[in-house]
């Protein structure tokens, strides 16, 4: 299973606490994103990118091991730049027409 880079260990516990005690799995094994993308590259070093929707993270991936200390956040993700850029249009007397209207 998949885990975000910055995950605080008590969620981690409780994942695998539920994992082996509710559904009575015999292993299980938890991985960063970052590391599962870099693989899924073919590449075991990468700099991983994830735009989320809330916030941007970089993750520095080294030998198939995220470096914990190098991760950066940053709270502007995809709805932000989405906000700004309709404001810019707006601002420019561009019409708008929502994707479900568009045939």
């Amino acid at each position: 299973m998949s885990e975000p880079p910055i995950n605080q260990r008590f969620k981690r516990e409780k994942l695998c606490e539920i994992m082996f005690e509710k559904f009575q799995i015999p292993a299980f094994y938890l991985s960063k994103n970052a590391v599962l993308s870099s693989f899924a590259q073919g590449k075991a070093t990468a700099l991983i990118l994830d735009c989320g929707a809330t916030h941007t993270t970089a993750v520095p991936v080294h030998e198939g091991m995220v470096l914990q200390k190098a991760i950066v956040q940053s709270p502007l993700g995809g709805d932000f730049i989405l906000n700004q850029l309709k404001q810019l249009l707006e601002n420019n007397s561009h019409d708008i027409v929502p994707h479900y209207l568009i045939k």
